[in-house]
């Protein structure tokens, strides 16, 4: 069983006593005057429910990302939309140091959704964990020379963790890999999601789903030292 991250956790329970506060019910009713994309929204808790939706879940989000940088409710919104993508990030980049790593994941986090740029182009919370799961790896302590030597990344590895958002969106905007494939690459590669998970939700095989992200790998690979 995983272990439960007391940060998260206790997040969680803050968004409980949230949602029921009258700070949400008066940011709510400001965004529903201002802001046409969430007039229809019922609750601060639709905008979860809108991740499902993709027609509308980006719109959403960079609405409220928009606003974030004077808004406070704004930006816990958007934190706890992106929370289940923190969590993995957390645990996968963690070295067993949940608990702490969790401090610096969302610490990361909040200053990219207070921050962010109005011009910026592609999905809000993608390019968000892109940028924490990136600071968090350029923070890392490298390897032990025995780990090092005994678990080699692949050529493909090590294009995306040398990845920036600016280089895979100019991969997309370049036909390097189709949309599709770049979003594999980042469901997998930076969100963190089990390719046999993906694979079920797209009723494909995990190991299709592994040939068909090394060869968008490749083609940035080979993009990116062009």
């Amino acid at each position: 069983m995983a272990e439960r991250i007391a940060l998260f956790d206790d997040l969680d329970a803050d968004w409980q006593r949230f949602v029921t506060s009258p700070e949400a019910g008066h940011a709510l009713r400001r965004w529903r005057r201002h802001e046409p994309v969430l007039a229809d929204l019922g609750s601060v808790e639709d905008v979860l429910a809108l991740r499902r939706d993709p027609g509308r879940a980006d719109g959403v989000l960079r609405c409220l990302a928009m606003r974030a940088g004077r808004d406070p409710a704004a930006a816990r919104v958007v934190l706890q939309a992106l929370l289940p993508g923190l969590v993995r990030i957390t645990r996968s980049c963690a070295d067993g140091r949940c608990q702490e790593t969790a401090g610096d994941v969302v610490a990361i986090a909040w200053e990219r959704i207070c921050g962010w740029p109005g011009h910026r182009a592609g999905s809000v919370a993608g390019s968000i964990l892109l940028d924490v799961r990136r600071r968090l790896l350029l923070g890392r302590r490298p390897m032990s020379p025995v780990l090092s030597r005994a678990v080699a990344p692949s050529a493909e590895d090590q294009a995306i963790g040398g990845l920036v958002l600016d280089q895979l969106r100019q991969a997309e905007q370049t036909e390097v890999g189709s949309t599709e494939g770049l979003a594999l690459v980042v469901a997998s590669r930076i969100e963190g999601h089990r390719l046999t998970h993906l694979a079920r939700e797209r009723g494909v095989s995990a190991h299709s789903l592994v040939l068909r992200r090394r060869r968008v790998e490749q083609r940035i690979r080979r993009h990116l030292v062009a």
